[in-house]
């Protein structure tokens, strides 16, 4: 057994050295290819070209422009992510062609699609996959990218990269859409960081959903790049019920999400311990949970956890039975969390922290529609018990968190984003 298990850890790691190495060389082959283009472009004497004289100028008819051939990637097989691309694609009013994991679930499968093996959630399956498959699709892509004008990426994911070079390589426009910049602590591989950079680096134009976000980014990476800024859509799934709260003197407190070190799911516990139990009716905590937490201090009969992912319907479910929801987050880049929360127009409590205040702030008049407060247990505490006795404020919160709705929906994220796709100049080939 002790022969088997240390057969597999160095299998693991050999196939991490290689895959590590492949992408190493994409890079390089990139970064010879650029240098070998600026090159001959510094020593190839450009042809004389006489300006038209009064007896040469023609006149010719305008011509409307061509819409551009687009191909999207979305390889993940479930999360914010993906819905975050399902939801701007159903939006478009540009042809696309995607391509998606043959493995995504059940809730995201695109039958329009093309459908590609890519991994599993194993890393044995993800080593593999990725030193002898990915080169297969690198080749095919390679081919195909003189078929399209522009690829769109809309979240990070290992094999981008790869897809970013063919489609450079053929001289064509990247646009990428980057969530979250920096890698969340206690996430991801080691490596990942350095793929997000690269990604970064190769793409030809980037759209951030956050200033936040961008403002972490190493200026190096983005420097001579068309950037932008636009912010992340609502989730409005079927069933979720898109009206303003009333409000409620025992009201059901909701923290939703996957529960990671950085959503500071012990500050809200501790903070709630310091809540009379009178005052509110019930904790739900919904989401699969990679950490452990001590939740003995909250009485029995005042909390409920669902330690699992939750499809669309469970999730409308938990927001409509909810009456305030908290984000205590340590850090955070944006959060597709807020997106379920303003369009369910939920009184929310977050903490000050990344790019969560950007999602909350009109854009009529720039006026909060959340509840700011510190990463502290006393601060989330002090908010809580605010909202908790205070009918006036929690009205106001829920009207404008109605009113955040309007600002972010959708077909308004989905015009955006196509405008720079049908650009001509786009961010430029670097």
């Amino acid at each position: 057994m002790f022969k088997s298990l240390s057969r597999r850890v160095y299998q693991v790691a050999s196939l991490s050295s290689q895959m590590a190495n492949l992408y190493q060389n994409l890079s390089l082959s990139l970064h010879f290819w650029k240098t070998k283009n600026l090159t001959k472009a510094h020593h190839t004497k450009q042809p004389h070209s006489p300006q038209p004289t009064a007896h040469t100028r023609k006149s010719h008819p305008a011509q409307s422009p061509r819409t551009p051939r687009i191909l999207v990637m979305s390889l993940g097989r479930a999360g914010g992510c993906s819905q975050y691309t399902f939801k701007l694609l159903e939006c478009f009013h540009i042809p696309y062609v995607l391509y998606q994991t043959k493995y995504a679930i059940t809730e995201e499968w695109q039958e329009n699609a093309i459908h590609i093996t890519t991994y599993y959630h194993n890393r044995l399956s993800f080593m593999i996959n990725t030193f002898c498959i990915l080169p297969f699709y690198f080749l095919k892509i390679l081919f195909q990218a003189k078929h399209y004008d522009v690829l769109l990426l809309p979240y990070f994911h290992f094999w981008n990269l790869a897809f970013i070079v063919a489609f450079r390589l053929r001289r064509k426009r990247v646009v990428l859409i980057e969530h979250d910049g920096v890698v969340h602590p206690g996430e991801g591989y080691p490596f990942q960081q350095s793929l997000v950079n690269l990604c970064l680096k190769y793409a030809t134009e980037i759209i951030f959903l956050t200033h936040f976000v961008q403002s972490r980014i190493s200026q190096h990476l983005i420097a001579n790049k068309k950037v932008h800024i636009i912010p992340h859509g609502l989730y409005d799934f079927a069933g979720l019920e898109t009206k303003t709260k009333p409000y409620s003197k025992h009201p059901t407190i909701l923290f939703f999400g996957r529960v990671n070190f950085y959503k500071g799911i012990d500050l809200l516990l501790e903070a709630l311990s310091t809540i009379p139990p009178h005052l509110y009716h019930l904790l739900i905590i919904a989401g699969k949970s990679s950490v452990h937490y001590d939740h003995s201090h909250i009485p029995k009969n005042k909390i409920k956890i669902i330690d699992k992912f939750l499809s669309q319907e469970e999730i409308a479910e938990v927001f409509n039975q909810s009456h305030i929801l908290i984000m205590p987050y340590i850090e955070a880049s944006q959060s597709g969390v807020a997106s379920v929360g303003i369009a369910n127009c939920i009184p929310t409590i977050c903490t000050d922290v990344g790019g969560l205040k950007e999602q909350f702030r009109l854009d009529s008049n720039g006026e909060l529609c959340a509840l700011l407060c510190d990463p502290k247990p006393e601060s989330i505490a002090k908010s809580l018990y605010t909202l908790l006795n205070d009918k006036t404020l929690y009205e106001k919160l829920s009207q404008n968190l109605s009113v955040r709705s309007k600002e972010l929906s959708w077909d308004n994220i989905a015009k955006q984003i196509q405008n720079i796709l049908i650009s001509e100049g786009g961010g430029g080939i670097q």
